[in-house]
C-alpha cells in the first residue's frame, strides 16, 4: 500500500500510478476536519476503469468503509 504525498510547489507532480490489484492511500488525515474538494484524473486504456477502480473512504477508526463505490458511480 502506497501513500500519496501532496505537491505544494505548484508543479503538479502529486500523482501516483496504481496498478492492477494495488491499493493507494490518497489521504490519511488525523483529527477533526472536512474534505471540501476531491480531484481525480484517470489516464488508463481500460474502457471499464470507471467501474473497475473502487473508491473506499474510512473515518473514525472504522474497519469497514463508510463509502465504497466504483469511482465512476461516485462522481
Amino acid at each position: 500500500m502506497r501513500k500519496v504525498n501532496s505537491d505544494r510547489t505548484g508543479i503538479n507532480v502529486d500523482r501516483i500510478g496504481v496498478g492492477v490489484g494495488e491499493i493507494a492511500i490518497l489521504a490519511d488525515i488525523a483529527g477533526a476536519g472536512i474534505i471540501k474538494h476531491i480531484w481525480v484524473t484517470i489516464a488508463c486504456s481500460d474502457p471499464m476503469i470507471r467501474r473497475n477502480a473502487i473508491l473506499r473512504m474510512y473515518w473514525d477508526g472504522e474497519i469497514h468503509p463508510s463509502v465504497e463505490s466504483p469511482i465512476g458511480d461516485f462522481y
